[in-house]
């Protein structure tokens, strides 16, 4: 998908839309609702879950609904992570 990571120290935060692709991983699970509902908690009021549209590197022609957690904090002076991967400094085609 297309957006912006931010380095929020031990972990990221993504801004969709503008910006270039950024990496990512899905997960599935028959438990999902669960899952997300947990995540919800751990994830707090700093990000919010909302439904995109995604595509894998390996099939790009098939894009998937994904469920993302988008930063709503505040990015001013925060630092970008230019490759669209986390953490800084690994490859994208790992």
């Amino acid at each position: 998908m297309t957006g912006t990571l931010y380095d929020l120290g031990s972990y990221p935060g993504l801004l969709v839309g503008s910006g270039g692709p950024v990496d990512g991983d899905v997960l599935r699970s028959s438990r999902l609702h669960e899952l997300l509902n947990r995540a919800d908690e751990i994830e707090g009021d700093r990000f919010q879950r909302r439904l995109f549209s995604a595509r894998r590197e390996r099939d790009a022609f098939q894009p998937l609904l994904v469920w993302v957690y988008e930063y709503v904090g505040n990015v001013s002076g925060v630092i970008k992570c230019e490759t669209g991967v986390w953490p800084p400094g690994v490859d994208a085609t790992r």
